[in-house]
């Protein structure tokens, strides 16, 4: 799933919204125990609200009963270097929990 924050943080477009509020609220249980999870939030340590929206859907995430596979990062606007390595890394670890 890919996420645009918006204003304040915010989701900003209507799709991922309408994933969000449900899964942050009461009916949001489909994300239960046994789903697995990473984040990576991308952002601007020139705004306030610096990956608001990557930070928000993990502590959700969890919170519902998620695993999180790998710990979050939090990147700033020059994150080439090391996203891609935490990409291949996660995937291979989602690889061997199936």
């Amino acid at each position: 799933m890919y996420v645009v924050p918006g204003a304040k943080g915010k989701t900003a477009s209507k799709s991922p919204k309408d994933l969000y509020d449900p899964v942050k609220g009461v009916g949001g249980s489909f994300f239960g125990k046994g789903v697995n999870f990473a984040v990576i939030a991308l952002g601007d340590t020139a705004f306030k609200f610096f990956c608001k929206i990557g930070k928000e859907w993990d502590e959700i995430l969890q919170k519902k009963g998620g695993s999180r596979v790998v710990e979050r990062i939090d990147c700033d606007v020059d994150y080439e270097d090391y996203v891609q390595e935490w990409i291949l890394n996660t995937l291979s670890l989602m690889k061997k929990i199936q």
